[in-house]
């Protein structure tokens, strides 16, 4: 669960999302919470409960329209805090905090980008620790 004045923002965010137009406020009604964030065929959304719910397209070939909900994995959904906190710092105290014997992710060598071999490409998070740098446990 959010602190109260958390769950306030994350109201407050809903509110002007839904503002914005009906499409808008109809998707915010769905979502039941504010955009963390989203990319080609994703977005995330923070409820006032204090879970993050992905809304993902579930088939691109026969149409982008289908989507479907789910909740978050652990990881994922502090990746999507962690790009959110860029824009609404008040969202970063939700941010796990990284303890002395958490070591670096294996898959990226805590850079927290897509790492293919020696290859690291910034502006794309790593799958392993959806861009913190590490796992959380």
């Amino acid at each position: 669960m959010l602190p109260d004045r958390l769950v306030a923002f994350v109201r407050a965010r809903m509110a002007a999302e839904a503002a914005q137009s009906e499409g808008h406020a109809s998707f915010v009604a769905e979502a039941g919470g504010m955009t963390l964030g989203g990319t080609i065929g994703c977005s995330a959304h923070l409820r006032p409960d204090g879970s993050t719910w992905i809304c993902e397209v579930t088939d691109w070939v026969k149409s982008a329209d289908e989507y479907q909900w789910r909740p978050a994995e652990r990881q994922e959904g502090f990746g999507w805090l962690r790009i959110a906190g860029e824009r609404f710092p008040e969202l970063t105290e939700l941010m796990p905090k990284r303890a002395a014997g958490d070591g670096a992710c294996p898959t990226c060598n805590g850079s927290g980008h897509l790492t293919r071999g020696s290859q690291q490409l910034a502006g794309l998070w790593c799958e392993a620790c959806e861009g913190l740098g590490w796992i959380v446990p």
